[in-house]
């Protein structure tokens, strides 16, 4: 018998319903009135597998959880807010009041921190709300969700909690029993550590990455392009040993020079390319404040961290060669930097190990 046939005939169809609903034990109205409403269990899985280290940080990343899920008229239809260890276990799901079969946008941030993520509207309040309070676009709530980083006057000092964020659509189509979607986690925030090789005092030396990711919308892209952010050291040491690298490789030859480390924490890093902007966006400024003039002012993205792309196999089994930036910049989230410099110029530059050139200096 063809499936078309017997799904067509009303009165298979009436008798396969009842068989099913019987076999679920559950009641939708017409088989047994003293057994429970049938209620689909529906539920998100989150994954991390897109950072590579995610592993040896898992257990102090992530400890909160917010997980948004809208209709396909952007209307919320149910939150959920997790917390606890359990976040990170393979195993645990999210579940979620979802009812309708229809094509659910999930939106969802994780993080050691609730208040990592800001959103301007109350959701049990957006939900409480009838039809006919909502606009034309439905719920106003998903354009108000974000990640704003907290600045002062535009500038960061201070370190940055790690934030994780993923997206997703999907309709699910068992009208009983658990189905569960997975949504893919980018992280959010990145460490730089930049190595300023025979530098062993900051006096006259000023170091800060400029950029204008510290608010992200509901779609993880930069909210204000015409905002801009310094993001200055969390950390300073002096009188270090200064690391620098192979011509041909990212192992490092264990040749050592004493120098100053300096630590920075970002938001999420973008590809130039993708947003249309090759040089206003991130950028590495090491300003001589005695002369007033900038040793470097270079994009920090497209002319340096970029030149640490792998060249081997990515955790997936992929070449890294097949993926684009971006998402070597969202899989990737520590990055290593080493400037060499003679009298205060740039000579030398390293990141995670390779060997790369900036201003046309002929090295």
């Amino acid at each position: 018998m063809k499936l078309s046939n017997f799904f067509t005939n009303s009165r298979r169809w009436l008798l396969a319903s009842v068989t099913l609903l019987t076999l679920a034990g559950c009641n939708n109205g017409f088989v047994y009135e003293d057994l429970a409403e049938c209620m689909p269990d529906r539920r998100v899985r989150l994954s991390f597998t897109r950072n590579m280290d995610f592993d040896e940080k898992r257990e102090e990343e992530v400890k909160h959880a917010k997980v948004f899920a809208f209709d396909n008229e952007g209307a919320l239809v149910d939150f959920n807010v997790s917390e606890g260890q359990q976040l990170v276990n393979n195993e645990y799901t999210i579940p979620l009041a979802l009812e309708k079969d229809t094509n659910y946008k999930f939106i969802t941030w994780c993080g050691t921190d609730q208040d990592a993520v800001a959103i301007n509207a109350d959701p049990a309040e957006t939900m409480g709300r009838s039809e006919g309070d909502l606009d034309s676009n439905g719920s106003d709530l998903m354009e108000g969700l974000g990640a704003t980083v907290a600045s002062e006057n535009g500038i960061i000092k201070t370190a940055l909690d790690p934030v994780h964020y993923g997206n997703g659509e999907h309709a699910f189509s068992q009208l009983t029993g658990m189905e569960e979607y997975t949504i893919d986690l980018t992280k959010d925030t990145n460490t730089i550590i930049v190595y300023l090789r025979k530098v062993l005092s900051m006096e006259g030396l000023e170091v800060y990455i400029e950029d204008k990711n510290d608010e992200l919308d509901f779609n993880n892209h930069i909210l204000n392009e015409d905002a801009h952010v310094k993001y200055y050291p969390v950390k300073v040491e002096t009188d270090v040993d200064c690391p620098t690298g192979t011509d041909g490789g990212a192992d490092y030859t264990g040749e050592t020079v004493k120098g100053t480390k300096l630590t920075f924490h970002t938001s999420r890093l973008f590809d130039p390319n993708e947003v249309n902007d090759e040089s206003n966006l991130a950028r590495i400024i090491i300003r001589d404040t005695n002369k007033g003039s900038d040793i470097v002012n270079e994009p920090l993205v497209q002319n340096i961290l970029l030149a640490s792309k792998p060249r081997n196999m990515a955790p997936d089994g992929e070449m890294w060669g097949t993926k684009s930036d971006q998402e070597y910049l969202d899989r990737e989230d520590v990055y290593e930097a080493v400037f060499t410099l003679e009298n205060l110029a740039v000579i030398v530059v390293h990141i995670n190990g390779w060997r790369v050139v900036i201003q046309n200096v002929d090295i």
